[in-house]
């Protein structure tokens, strides 16, 4: 989040600080390590819906990169120009809740989804590792990746590894 401020001690008002003179901005809100409501600053600050012990909140802009076009080779050379079809990318991440990949025209599918044995009511806590999302499009020259992070929740893309198959 860009300009925001940090609230603890069991709240349910964020103000004072950063948020006056921003009157009737919306602002992204991470309550207890959950995204909460976006909320709107009224007298230089907000209302969550509830009484929370740790709260963040502030400006916030979506996250996005493109690869370059995938160059994989072929028995002949170059796979540029060249029709491609990616089977799956592996994402490895650090401490990263969320995020979406797919591709740059496409749908984007998560990567990081909340666990099926964890209760709604807890926070979805960061993971590290590597994720593995199945590549559901079809054959393409391009060979590009978009990944975003569409939530003010922490994202940290360290590599992305592809397998990739170039028809010759």
């Amino acid at each position: 989040m860009d300009v925001g401020e940090r609230a603890s001690g069991g709240t349910d008002e964020v103000g004072h600080g950063e948020l006056v003179g921003r009157i009737d901005q919306v602002k992204a809100v991470v309550a207890d390590g959950t995204a909460h409501p976006d909320c709107t600053v009224s007298g230089g600050s907000i209302t969550l819906n509830a009484e929370y012990s740790l709260v963040h909140a502030g400006l916030f802009a979506d996250a996005s990169i493109v690869t370059m076009k995938i160059e994989a080779g072929s028995a002949t050379g170059t796979a540029q120009g060249k029709r491609k079809k990616i089977e799956r990318v592996i994402a490895r991440v650090y401490n990263s809740i969320g995020g979406k990949a797919g591709s740059p025209d496409g749908n984007l599918d998560g990567l990081l989804k909340r666990d099926s044995a964890s209760p709604m009511s807890a926070a979805v806590l960061p993971y590290s590792g590597d994720t593995v999302l199945t590549w559901p499009y079809g054959h393409e020259t391009a060979g590009q990746i978009k990944i975003v992070q569409d939530q003010p929740l922490p994202f940290n893309l360290l590599a992305l590894f592809v397998d990739v198959n170039t028809k010759d």
